[in-house]
């Protein structure tokens, strides 16, 4: 017969592991379910997938890239006019501009702009 102190650990265990497994659940719940932007989410991203996977070309890549975000972003229906993708280079330790969208305000930027895009370049120190 299991002491008396063992039963109470168990049954505080159990109920504890209850909770968290329905906090998990109603997180995915919210997030899968009433989330209503979870299928445009998955939907962007698959746009995405299928626009890399389907060049080899980086630079056509990136531009496609970038474009499928603003078009997914709703233009000026959040406030976005212009995206601009950047990777880190970790040998140089910078964060390099390698595409932008091709908007009017993208482009009003490239013309207005006197340093070329692709050479603005942001140093990742802190």
């Amino acid at each position: 017969m299991p002491a008396l102190g063992v039963i109470p650990l168990v049954v505080v265990l159990t109920i504890f592991g209850a909770t968290i497994l329905i906090a998990f659940l109603f997180v995915l719940y919210r997030t899968f379910v009433k989330t209503p932007y979870s299928k445009k989410t998955f939907e962007a991203i698959w746009e995405i997938e299928k626009a890399v996977l389907a060049t080899v070309d980086f630079n056509q890549a990136t531009q496609k890239v970038v474009n499928i975000i603003l078009d997914q972003l709703g233009y000026l229906k959040y406030g976005y006019q212009v995206i601009v993708l950047t990777l880190l280079d970790e040998r140089k330790n910078e964060l390099r501009r390698i595409a932008i969208s091709k908007t009017e305000s993208a482009g009003r930027f490239l013309k207005e702009t006197p340093i070329p895009f692709e050479e603005i370049v942001i140093p990742a120190v802190s």
